[in-house]
């Protein structure tokens, strides 16, 4: 039986390229793995800063004593685009301090309280992740 040299390489790098693919396809699925598991600790801590802060400060006028409100923040801005920016966002939160705002790639700063709806809490479902929401 007589091969080509032609066909052997054909199929040598078909084979490498399937192999390639797998292993890309591989580590993608562990970065969104890892992407969601950062979402969804992200989303418990704004939560939780979220039902804390919501029963501490009062809202003021004719509304029902426990209706509240999260207060606008005036500190310093975290660019969420980088890691660095999204873990120093999870020990601020960590550590219960709430006093900064968030940059997404866009440019816009946000509070914390308009991040809420961007990470719903994750019942089951794909969590969001940061580049699935623009930030």
């Amino acid at each position: 039986m007589k091969f080509r040299l032609s066909t052997i390489l054909l199929v040598v790098l078909s084979t490498a390229a399937m192999c390639g693919w797998w292993v890309d396809h591989r580590r993608l699925q562990d970065d969104a793995k890892r992407a969601n598991s950062e979402a969804a600790r992200f989303a418990i801590e704004l939560y939780r800063v979220h039902l804390k802060q919501s029963y501490q400060q009062d809202y003021g006028g004719v509304l029902p004593a426990g209706t509240r409100a999260i207060q606008l923040k005036t500190g310093d801005v975290l660019d969420v685009t980088v890691a660095d920016g999204r873990q120093d966002l999870l020990d601020r939160l960590g550590e219960g301090e709430t006093n900064f705002r968030v940059k997404d790639q866009t440019g816009k700063v946000l509070e914390i309280g308009d991040l809420l709806p961007v990470f719903p809490m994750c019942s089951g479902k794909r969590c969001a992740t940061p580049g699935d929401n623009g930030l």
